[in-house]
């Protein structure tokens, strides 16, 4: 009886390892590039909004965005104005107006994040 025990334990043990493998080598990278862009686009708007030199990174975040792989669902084509709005708007002098439209686009990144988090879920 100890023998079987023992065997059905190592079985469910090396079932959970099988599966956090499995899990770890292709749900988790995936999730990592899709998402990856997104989060740098939103780390240099953030940066943008207390940077001496705001333009350079919100040029950073254009760059992320038009390396992310899919529009998701149309969030990244209406963040990208809103980034080219802040620049103008800096350029200008009117940082007030510039942070609004930088805040507007990390509004439109976290929709994009959550469209992807829900695509990945889809598929599985």
């Amino acid at each position: 009886m100890k023998t079987k025990h023992t065997a059905s334990h190592l079985l469910h043990f090396f079932s959970i390892i099988i599966s956090f493998i499995a899990v770890t080598a292709f749900g988790a990278p995936t999730m990592g590039v899709a998402q990856q862009h997104l989060h740098d686009a939103a780390d240099a708007l953030n940066k943008a909004k207390t940077s001496a030199q705001p333009i350079v990174e919100l040029q950073k975040a254009e760059r992320s965005l038009g390396e992310a792989l899919h529009n998701k669902q149309g969030h990244r084509a209406v963040t990208l104005p809103f980034i080219e709005k802040a620049i103008a708007e800096i350029k200008a002098g009117n940082r007030i107006a510039a942070d609004k439209s930088i805040n507007e686009a990390l509004g439109e990144i976290e929709k994009a994040v959550a469209a992807g988090h829900k695509n990945l879920k889809h598929k599985k």
